[in-house]
């Protein structure tokens, strides 16, 4: 029996570090392999982006890392954790990024270079004409700015930069972030991790960043059913909690792998155990915690269904739902033929349909080496969809893109 002060150790949709957290050792010993080079005084050869559907453990990603990091080396690398919020512009990120002593002077050349620009070029900053040459006047000094401000800094401490939705980042911003990484970490120990949505590598791509596609791109996806039976039973197990098997294998399944899910469903039990002041979790204990999950997953499937609804493509969702529930992927020339069989709002092509689809984290690209193979982002989204919106046979039939 669970005490009734015991403080619940699920906390799904908060960016925790689940009680336990299996499936993602990959990227744990990737990170700490960088970790390691960081302490050393050296630079990790490529940046890292985390690219997968909101609620996949982005973010908790992110929050492991900084704690690893932090308590084995605490005293060697400078870890610093951002959102776009807070470096909505070049002088922002460096403000971040420069201890007190030297912002004025670094903003001050920020400033002066950027009112000195002329179209002919830029003077008295260092040239790199690897980066620069697809940089326009005032890109190259936010660029050059921003790697001296780096260098300095992590010629003195190495520093560990964690950017969470990254997706919404500002691409002057996102730009000279990863123009400066790349020349900052041939001369200093830097480490920078993006997280983001499937539509952040849609957003790093539209800039000028020199080979950002050739980092450490990382999509965790979803659990298999043996880790997100671990990610319930484990923490429960602690508790001296005990189950039959059949009935969490069972839930295990229900979550369909999605960590969100798995933390919901490990939140609902653990409270039903200290409600009904149980120590077992039988048949009634799952019951009582399926009817809590229902009104927990209705109320994040309808926030889903609006924000698609918001972009007009229920229609699209929906062809696109019925179909994976045939298959379970579809390549980019299959889901294209099915959004040509939707009327599309005003504005969309079968292309821009699809990755706004892609953006929302409906669906996306799981294989980071097929990028033309499409996964439901959850599929039991797609079957409320299919329960919510209008008969795909009032459809009206696309006549073009």
């Amino acid at each position: 029996m669970i005490p009734e002060n015991t403080i619940n150790p699920f906390e799904p949709g908060a960016g925790k570090v689940p009680p336990v957290f299996p499936g993602r050792e990959r990227e744990q010993y990737q990170f700490m392999q960088c970790v390691k080079r960081l302490e050393h005084n050296i630079a990790p050869s490529r940046d890292i982006i985390i690219c997968a559907p909101r609620g996949n453990g982005k973010t908790a990603l992110l929050t492991w890392l900084e704690r690893e990091t932090s308590r084995q080396a605490a005293n060697n690398i400078d870890v610093i954790d951002v959102t776009p919020d807070e470096i909505n512009t070049i002088p922002e990120l460096i403000n971040i990024l420069t201890p007190s002593g030297r912002k004025s002077s670094l903003l001050g050349r920020l400033e002066g270079s950027i009112k000195a620009t002329a179209p002919a070029g830029l003077t008295g900053l260092p040239a790199d004409t690897g980066i620069t040459a697809k940089l326009n006047p005032e890109q190259q000094v936010a660029f050059t700015t921003v790697t001296a401000a780096l260098t300095q800094c992590c010629l003195r401490k190495p520093i560990l930069l964690l950017v969470d939705e990254a997706h919404n980042l500002a691409q002057p911003v996102a730009q000279a972030l990863l123009n400066a990484s790349q020349k900052t970490r041939t001369k200093a120990p830097f480490l920078l991790v993006m997280a983001g949505t499937p539509g952040l590598r849609n957003h790093l791509s539209a800039i000028n960043a020199t080979f950002w596609e050739r980092n450490d791109i990382l999509q965790p996806g979803l659990l298999t059913r043996e880790d997100a039976y671990k990610a319930i039973a484990e923490p429960l197990e602690t508790f001296q909690v005990t189950h039959e098997q059949d009935i969490l294998k069972n839930i295990a399944q229900d979550s369909q792998g999605y960590p969100y899910f798995t933390q919901l469903w490990g939140e609902k039990l653990f409270s039903r155990l200290q409600l009904q002041q149980a120590g077992h979790i039988n048949r009634e204990i799952a019951q009582l915690a399926a009817k809590d999950i229902r009104d927990a997953q209705q109320i994040f499937y309808q926030g889903r269904y609006d924000s698609i609804e918001r972009l007009e493509l229920i229609p699209a969702a929906t062809a696109v739902a019925e179909r994976y529930a045939q298959q379970a992927i579809l390549d980019q020339g299959q889901l294209e033929e099915i959004l040509n069989t939707v009327t599309l709002p005003a504005g969309h092509t079968i292309k821009t349909a699809r990755e706004a689809l892609v953006n929302e984290g409906y669906i996306w690209r799981a294989d980071p080496a097929d990028q033309k193979v499409f996964h439901p982002g959850i599929p039991s989204l797609m079957a409320y969809i299919k329960t919510q919106a209008p008969a795909l046979s009032t459809l009206r039939i696309n006549q073009g893109d």
